[in-house]
């Protein structure tokens, strides 16, 4: 991928799951640029006939599954869109653009970092933690790391 370059188009639902009665999991088929996102990057999504604007997605994993490279996306169903999104079932195609947004620097050598989320947020820093590579160095990188995590209400 070529770092910057958003894409957009149509992508299938190759899965779509309720993890509660407010919580989403959605299952992309992606392209290579959309599949290549940072953490921190989102994507702007269709969520269904008749509306007109996109909604904005954090960008949470990506992967190979059964062949197809996809990405997934965890939302809350607040609003008309995230309602009208929840209702689409694996197959139907939605409009995708991205990946969007500036990326998460990495830490400084020999920081200490925090990640910080709440609510769905939290996830974003999960993607962050989850490269645990030389360029986002936290899990098993013999440096200390510390959580925060926040919530609105105790059902979070």
């Amino acid at each position: 991928m070529t770092e910057g370059l958003a894409t957009d188009g149509p992508r299938r639902i190759v899965d779509h799951r309720a993890l509660d009665d407010r919580h989403r999991l959605l299952t992309l088929a992606a392209d290579d640029a959309l599949a290549g996102f940072r953490p921190g990057q989102f994507a702007m999504l269709s969520c269904g006939d008749g509306l007109l604007l996109r909604r904005p997605f954090s960008l949470q994993r990506s992967a190979l599954c059964d062949g197809v490279r996809v990405v997934e996306l965890l939302y809350r169903v607040v609003g008309r869109g995230t309602a009208a999104l929840a209702s689409l079932t694996p197959g139907t195609v939605v409009t995708a653009l991205g990946p969007l947004g500036r990326p998460f620097d990495p830490p400084p050598a020999g920081a200490r970092p925090v990640l910080l989320g709440g609510g769905v947020g939290i996830r974003g820093a999960e993607s962050l933690e989850a490269l645990g590579d030389s360029t986002f160095p936290f899990p098993g990188a013999g440096r200390q790391q510390r959580r925060r995590y926040g919530i609105v209400a105790a059902g979070e």
